[in-house]
């Protein structure tokens, strides 16, 4: 888990950058068991000010069985800047994409 948890990026079929690095932070909580679980991911709050975003997982472990409570727990992410990305569709730049880290 050590060996990807740097290079991770997260779940890239979310809505949202904050989500995806999000994700990456709840898979390296929960380890490989989290590629199989049922989750579901929500943003629940966003600070303009700061642009923070709290992310709220719920997660329940494929094949658990009735009676067995979901778990959950939040992540703060926020802005830490832009990054130059190339377009692989063709030549050129696609332009400056945000990147955030987490917080808590």
């Amino acid at each position: 888990m050590a060996a990807i948890a740097g290079r991770y990026r997260g779940w890239a079929a979310l809505d949202t950058c904050a989500e995806q690095n999000a994700e990456a932070a709840a898979f390296t909580r929960v380890g490989w068991d989290w590629l199989t679980c049922d989750k579901q991911i929500e943003t629940i709050g966003h600070d303009p000010a700061l642009d923070r975003h709290t992310v709220r997982f719920d997660y329940r472990a494929n094949g658990d069985q009735d009676g067995e409570e979901s778990r959950s727990f939040e992540v703060a992410v926020e802005f830490s800047g832009t990054v130059p990305t190339m377009n692989c569709m063709k030549d050129g730049s696609k332009g400056d994409n945000p990147q955030y880290q987490v917080i808590a």
